[in-house]
């Protein structure tokens, strides 16, 4: 799959983060475990010229986002994507995530 992701043709970037969200739907606790590895991949397919590519990325990192389980970021979901989309929200997404308090462990 993570080849797949930055494959020459667009198809197979897109077809590839399909598959990757189909695969955190139905085997999350999987899919959790592979996080490190998942989001800089991911990561990558959402800076895609292709604005196909770039929507399957973001709903395979939301798909994966979820597998993670932990209610104190769930709120936070679609601003980490938006923020890996755009780097120059970091710094206000780093803020509002500092003046959070986190209490599932």
């Amino acid at each position: 799959l993570f080849e797949g992701m930055l494959a020459q043709k667009w198809q197979t970037n897109e077809g590839a983060c399909r598959m990757l969200q189909v695969l955190a739907e139905r085997c999350p606790s999987q899919v959790a475990v592979c996080m490190p590895e998942i989001v800089p991949k991911v990561t990558e397919a959402l800076g895609n010229a292709r604005q196909g590519v770039k929507d399957a990325a973001a709903a395979a990192m939301t798909a994966c986002m979820q597998c993670v389980n932990n209610k104190d970021l769930e709120q936070f979901i679609p601003m980490l994507i938006d923020t890996m989309q755009n780097p120059i929200k970091v710094p206000d997404c780093v803020h509002k995530l500092a003046a959070t308090t986190f209490v599932q462990a």
